[in-house]
C-alpha cells in the first residue's frame, strides 16, 4: 500500500465515499491501484463501506481490494457494515476472507457488534461462517449478554443454536441470564433458563470485591467528616455535655 497523494488515488478515495459507481469503474480502469488510503487512513474500499455503497464495494473487492485496515486502531470494515445492517455488504467481505474474528479497540468482534444491534439476518450469517460465539471483548462480554442484556430473543436463539457459552461471566461476574433478570428482559430470560442457564447464586469478581470494598471505605470516611464537621461548626450535644442533662428529662 502506498500513501496518497496523486490526483487519480484521490479521485478514487472521493469516489468512493460518495458511491460514484461510473467515475470509479472508470478510474480502476486506469490500472490504479484500489489498496491507498487518505491523510486519515481510510482506504477507497473503507470509505465505500462506511457509506453503504454495495456497487462500489463489489467493483473495489473485484479488483482486489484488501479488507484490513491500514491500522489496527481503525475499526474493521466487517464490524461497521454489521453495525448498519448491510447484509450484502457483510457477505461480501467475509466471501473475500475479511476476519470474521477480528477485534477492534474494545475487543468487539463483529459477531457481538451485530448481536447488540438486532440485526439477526448477519448474526445467521456470521454463525454460518463459523464466527467464534464465544469470544469476548475487554469487558469479558459475549454476544450472548450483549444480546441477552437488550433482549433481543431471536438473536439469544440463534446464538444458542450455534453453541454459545451460557456460563461465561463478564468483569462483573454476571453471565448472561443474569444481565437478562436484572434488564427485565422475561422472554430472554426465560430462554435461558429453558437452555440450561442457571441464574442461582453470583460470585463477584476480585474487581467487584475491591470496588465495593473501595466504596464502603469511602462512605466510613465521609461519615467521619461528616461528623468532625458538624461537632466543629454546629452544636451536637454529646452525653459528656451539661447541656444534656439540663434538656433531657430524667
Amino acid at each position: 500500500m502506498r500513501s496518497v497523494w496523486d490526483c487519480s488515488e484521490k479521485e478514487l478515495i472521493c469516489a468512493a465515499a460518495e458511491g460514484r459507481i461510473s467515475d470509479v469503474k472508470a478510474i480502476l480502469r486506469r490500472v490504479q491501484n484500489p489498496n491507498v488510503w487518505d491523510e486519515h487512513g481510510e482506504s477507497p474500499l473503507g470509505c465505500a463501506v462506511r457509506g453503504g455503497h454495495t456497487e462500489v464495494v463489489r467493483l473495489l473487492l473485484n479488483a482486489r481490494a484488501r479488507t484490513e485496515r491500514k491500522a489496527t486502531k481503525q475499526v474493521p470494515m466487517l464490524h461497521v457494515a454489521c453495525e448498519r445492517g448491510d447484509l450484502e455488504i457483510v457477505c461480501m467481505l467475509l466471501a473475500y476472507r475479511a476476519d470474521k474474528n477480528s477485534k477492534d479497540r474494545l475487543g468487539t468482534t463483529a459477531l457481538i457488534r451485530a448481536s447488540a444491534a438486532d440485526q439477526l439476518d448477519i448474526v445467521h450469517v456470521l454463525v454460518y461462517a463459523r464466527a467464534d460465539t464465544n469470544k469476548t471483548d475487554k469487558f469479558n462480554g459475549t454476544a450472548l449478554k450483549y444480546a441477552a442484556s437488550e433482549g433481543h430473543t431471536e438473536i439469544v436463539r440463534a446464538l444458542l443454536t450455534a453453541k454459545a457459552d451460557l456460563s461465561v461471566a463478564d468483569w462483573l461476574g454476571m453471565t448472561a441470564v443474569r444481565w437478562a433478570s436484572c434488564r427485565g428482559q422475561a422472554d430472554t430470560k426465560q430462554l435461558l433458563m429453558d437452555a440450561g442457564a442457571d441464574e442461582s447464586g453470583y460470585t463477584p469478581t476480585p474487581f467487584v470485591c475491591l470496588l465495593f470494598l473501595g466504596w464502603s471505605i469511602a462512605l466510613a470516611g465521609a461519615g467521619i467528616c461528616l461528623k468532625r464537621f458538624l461537632q466543629s461548626y454546629v452544636f451536637v450535644p454529646t452525653a459528656a455535655d451539661p447541656a444534656l442533662d439540663e434538656t433531657c428529662p430524667g
